[in-house]
């Protein structure tokens, strides 16, 4: 969440990038290609069903700047961003909504992978449709485990909430606001150079999740993920 939400006037030289993603530039350089293929699968699966050209027309109104301009507005993204004050306009343009979205969606993809991504656009695109069926495309194996009608959000309307990035943190913090307890109960086999780490979290006494992994840490962060999801919690707006 720091990584998308900060902007790149801030980043200092010299600074370290993630070994797992790197920055929010290649997030966004991801987010732009996976956000595209999300959107032609919700056209391609749309009833009735749209020749190839009608999919082309689709996208170009769907990803128009107006159209795009609206939609990240919309939802809020540009008020959660950090920066320095000397871009403080440039940061309106639609360039950098654009990979501001871009980057948030490349995150949420390495996180939780397409399913969520699909889902969010199809409520979007073709509200009125049952929920599609997974796309053969998938999230990369490391993290597996773990609008023709579109109209920009108005505010008496309440847009679909935005696939979230769910972090450890933010699995403790929505756990004490609603003041149920979290345990992480974690346990490893193996020789010491290659241990096999496994987290279960549980929530209220009940486990909700378990995540397994070569480091504790890691383990711990996809039991926290599928915990939050087990509760329900990432469907809140």
């Amino acid at each position: 969440m720091l990584e998308v939400f900060t902007h790149r006037s801030l980043r200092f030289g010299g600074a370290q990038t993630s070994e797992e993603y790197g920055d929010n530039e290649r997030l966004a350089e991801l987010g732009h290609q996976v956000f595209e293929l999300a959107v032609t699968y919700c056209l391609f699966l749309k009833r009735p069903m749209l020749t190839a050209q009608e999919i082309q027309a689709e996208k170009l109104s769907i990803f128009s700047e107006s159209s795009m301009e609206g939609w990240i507005v919309g939802y809020g993204l540009p008020n959660k961003l950090r920066y320095s004050p000397d871009v403080a306009e440039s940061i309106k343009s639609p360039k950098e909504l654009l990979f501001l979205l871009d980057s948030y969606v490349g995150a949420v993809y390495l996180q939780s992978g397409l399913a969520p991504i699909q889902e969010w656009l199809r409520r979007l695109i073709d509200p009125d449709s049952q929920p599609h069926p997974p796309s053969p495309s998938s999230a990369p194996t490391h993290y597996n485990n773990m609008m023709s009608n579109y109209h920009p959000p108005q505010p008496s309307t309440s847009p679909p909430p935005l696939p979230q990035l769910i972090s450890l943190s933010l699995v403790n913090q929505t756990a004490m606001q609603k003041g149920t307890p979290v345990v992480y109960e974690a346990e490893s086999s193996g020789p010491p150079h290659q241990p096999r780490w496994v987290v279960r979290c549980k929530i209220g006494g009940v486990e909700r999740g378990s995540g397994v992994a070569t480091s504790q840490k890691k383990a711990r962060e996809e039991a926290a993920r599928q915990a939050f999801l087990a509760m329900g919690w990432g469907h809140q707006s």
